[in-house]
């Protein structure tokens, strides 16, 4: 009966052995193949993406250089925080080198970086530079 024991013992071991020797191996294709997942990027497209932050690129650029209100005595405002957070959105969007879908006009990324050395307060020197920006694009040869 001892011997049996340390037979059973013994193979048990070496199939532990041997199941362990081939673990490594069938882990490391494992992991290559989750990194090709985990690298993939979503197939979305500009437009996808203004849908999922809920963004109008266009209609900001229509509400920045409307500008600050001309009546008023003082005719500097503040961009409100809304506002700058779309706009750097659509840089991330469209002024992004990485990205499939990349402009460079109108130049949402430049406009922000404009406007946030001027703390984000609009005048009407600010509003010329970002029109240059925002709508001064050459058109595509057709």
């Amino acid at each position: 009966m001892r011997k049996l024991t340390l037979t059973i013992r013994s193979f048990t071991t070496t199939l532990i052995a041997l199941l362990c020797s081939f673990m490594p191996a069938a882990l490391a294709q494992e992991s290559t193949d989750e990194q090709g997942l985990v690298n993939e990027r979503l197939p979305y497209t500009a437009r996808d993406m203004e849908q999922m932050w809920k963004l109008d690129c266009t209609q900001i650029i229509a509400v920045i250089l409307a500008g600050p209100d001309t009546e008023r005595a003082d005719s500097t405002e503040a961009l409100p925080p809304s506002l700058r957070t779309q706009l750097d959105l659509c840089g991330y969007i469209y002024n992004d080198r990485e990205r499939r879908f990349f402009r460079q006009c109108p130049d949402y990324r430049g406009a922000y970086q404009l406007l946030e050395t001027q703390q984000f307060i609009l005048d009407e020197e600010l509003l010329d530079a970002l029109t240059e920006k925002l709508t001064d694009c050459p058109q595509p040869d057709q």
